[in-house]
């Protein structure tokens, strides 16, 4: 049996909070996934994505350094990023952030605000940058998650059509449990600093979608909604994960099918069974 769980409740922004939870928890390990990526509609929501993305971070790392933790993994987003270059190559721990929109660089100032605390400091912090995170428990308004409400709500039995964005734009899926795995790697053989967490094999949205129809229990056609479209997103946008393999010897596994099917699944829809 395993140490019993312990919940505490609080802002992240509290510091008095934070420093009373690690000090009653005395941790070894922190992982930090606190924060904000729905995108902001008002200027309060746009304070709250900074205060929670950034704010929140140096709150966090300041409160592990008083209570004597050993290690932080902060998780970051690909957004931070910004558009890939044309260099024929994913995209590098090292490469220069340009992100768009402000959970981009709302993400890009936590990375750089943590690895500065940990340089200032002396805290063992490593930055986990996944890509584009799918699989069952995903957030609706991403994709492909917006697709599967789509479909699932529908209603009666016959064909669906779901309204999609830009099915050309390429990313690099990784499934939430890869992810998951890729922070315990990190943990405990990670070196520092910043690692991608990522398959390095961009595919475009349409093939998603054509995976997503096998796995779904009805059939669908989709079709292009304006409102969709978001000019400041890249085209292609994809990592490069020979950092993490190299220390830790993690790699992603999950195909995007089985990744599909399990978020049917989760979502309360029965995932269809094709006969191979």
């Amino acid at each position: 049996m395993g140490a019993p769980v312990r919940h505490a409740a609080g802002d992240v922004r509290d510091a008095a909070v934070l420093d009373a939870a690690l000090a009653a928890a005395r941790p070894d390990l922190v992982f930090h996934l606190a924060g904000v990526s729905a995108p902001p509609r008002d200027l309060p929501a746009r304070r709250a994505m900074l205060e929670l993305n950034v704010l929140a971070t140096e709150m966090l790392l300041q409160a592990a350094l008083n209570a004597g933790v050993r290690k932080v993994l902060v998780v970051g987003s690909a957004a931070q990023y910004g558009p890939l270059a044309r260099i024929g190559r994913g995209l590098r721990e090292d490469d220069a952030c340009r992100p768009t929109g402000l959970y981009g660089i709302s993400k890009a100032a936590a990375g750089s605000v943590a690895l500065d605390f940990a340089q200032a400091t002396g805290l063992s912090v490593t930055l986990a940058v996944p890509f584009n995170v799918i699989g069952p428990g995903q957030a609706e308004h991403l994709v492909p998650a917006t697709f599967i409400s789509q479909i699932l709500a529908a209603p009666g039995d016959g064909p669906v059509r779901i309204r999609v964005g830009d099915i050309t734009a390429e990313r690099d899926w990784v499934d939430v449990r890869d992810v998951a795995r890729a922070l315990l790697s990190l943990a405990s053989r990670g070196l520092g600093g910043a690692y991608n967490i990522c398959s390095g094999r961009p595919r475009p949205v349409s093939a998603l979608l054509q995976a997503l129809r096998a796995a779904s229990p009805r059939h669908f056609d989709w079709v292009v909604d304006e409102a969709r479209l978001r000019a400041d997103q890249p085209s292609i946008h994809y990592g490069d994960p020979a950092r993490i393999a190299a220390d830790t010897g993690w790699s992603a596994e999950i195909a995007l099918p089985d990744s599909l099917a399990a978020m049917f699944t989760a979502a309360g829809g029965q995932h269809a069974h094709h006969a191979t």
